[in-house]
């Protein structure tokens, strides 16, 4: 690690950006185990319901992260990191005080524009502290953020939404970031660009345009663009409507679905997410190409499970399924991550991912969990809503297996783009 910080306050960082990101997750995936009650309070459709819990959020997420992304390249990162978590953690508590869907979709507007400024220069700023042959690690480790913030929204959501209502649990869970904010932005620091690189990065370039066709000009660049939209399409509706399925179905209450799937997404994407960053670090170093086959292989491997999820008959069968798509699923995290910032110019870091980010928000926040809502809503004619759901959610398979065969068929492009960026 570069500059004048230590390693020791390098891990502390990492760790204080991982809390960060827990707390845009929780308050991003709240929504999807209080959807039940309030599509009971507001009188919502699913169609309704999957725009609020993806579109609502992720059109101003995508629209603000390039944006946000430049003023992560330009300006102090901490700074921006700690505003946004404060504004997006206090939108999350007003959410409920909603009365109608315009309410909600208002707020949850608010909460992806603070969240986009979040993501990008936290891991513009991690790639500063962390050299290219611990990146994918790091960034794996701050990834984490994903199923523990899941697994917050979830348990603790599920729980106090079935003791006090869905409008109680936002005002309590958005409360905690506006606090947190405060000690981010009191004891992190910024660290000079291209610390890690041992390498002064220059001014960043004047035009958008001129960013984007250097990032566009690299195949590995947009084959992991749309592997990684395409893995968070399936990600988002399975973790968005499942909560929904396994109400409907009557397998088990509110508080025992939240626990469940909190397990699922949580330690399953935990577990995945970790092993992920370790693996692709450890065989990366022998044959960079592993950066691209072993997510690639593992979101094959989640493919099936999608479909058995919601067809095994015993609610245990499904919640394992789960688990493992999971994981296998958010293998992907640190190895891609990683490499984005490996493959970026060191000037423009924030705004590779935030490019990363924009088509995976539009894709997979933005469409996935919608798609599923008005296929749901449309099937419900002619099957059984349950049913219904559940064929919606098993036909995620189609673009998994697509992801993970776009990823191994670029791997061998992946040599002759690193030789051409290192």
């Amino acid at each position: 690690m570069g500059g004048k910080f230590t390693p020791a306050y390098g891990r502390y960082v990492l760790i204080a950006l991982l809390a960060v990101y827990s707390i845009n997750f929780m308050d991003r995936q709240i929504i999807a185990v209080l959807s039940p009650q309030i599509k009971f309070e507001l009188g919502l459709s699913d169609t309704q319901l999957g725009f609020l819990k993806g579109t609502a959020f992720a059109l101003f997420y995508a629209t603000m992260s390039i944006p946000m992304a430049m003023l992560g390249d330009r300006m102090n990162r901490v700074t921006l990191i700690s505003w946004s978590l404060a504004v997006w953690s206090g939108m999350t508590a007003l959410t409920g005080l909603a009365g109608n869907f315009l309410h909600l979709f208002l707020c949850r507007m608010v909460v992806g524009v603070g969240e986009a400024g979040s993501t990008p220069p936290s891991h513009s700023l991690l790639a500063d502290y962390f050299p290219r042959e611990k990146r994918s690690t790091a960034l794996a480790i701050y990834s984490l953020g994903v199923p523990i913030g899941t697994f917050l929204g979830l348990i603790v959501g599920g729980w106090l939404a079935s003791q006090y209502g869905w409008r109680t649990t936002l005002l309590v869970l958005g409360v905690p970031g506006v606090f947190i904010s405060l000690v981010v932005k009191l004891t992190v620091r910024d660290v000079p660009r291209g610390s890690a690189d041992m390498i002064a990065a220059p001014p960043p370039p004047d035009g958008l345009t001129t960013v984007a066709r250097q990032l566009w000009a690299i195949p590995t660049y947009r084959t992991m663009v749309l592997s990684g939209a395409l893995n968070a399409f399936v990600g988002y509706a399975m973790s968005m409507w499942l909560v929904d399925f396994y109400v409907r179905s009557e397998r088990a209450t509110l508080a025992e679905v939240g626990l469940l799937m909190a397990i699922a997404f949580g330690v399953g994407g935990g577990i995945g997410t970790f092993v992920g960053g370790l693996a692709a670090d450890k065989f990366g170093r022998r044959n960079p190409s592993n950066y691209l086959l072993i997510p690639g292989a593992a979101m094959l491997a989640a493919a099936p499970l999608t479909i058995a999820a919601v067809l095994v008959p015993h609610m245990g069968w499904s919640v394992a399924c789960v688990f493992f798509a999971s994981g296998l699923m958010y293998m992907s995290f640190g190895p891609l991550y990683g490499l984005v910032q490996t493959l970026a110019p060191i000037n423009n870091r924030s705004l590779a991912i935030a490019f990363y980010f924009l088509f995976q928000s539009l894709v997979g926040s933005g469409l996935g969990p919608l798609s599923v809502g008005f296929a749901s809503d449309q099937l419900s004619h002619i099957v059984a809503p349950d049913a219904a759901l559940a064929i919606a959610i098993g036909t995620l398979c189609i673009p998994l297996s697509i992801a993970g065969l776009n990823l191994i068929l670029q791997r061998r492009r992946l040599h002759s783009d690193l030789a051409c960026v290192l």
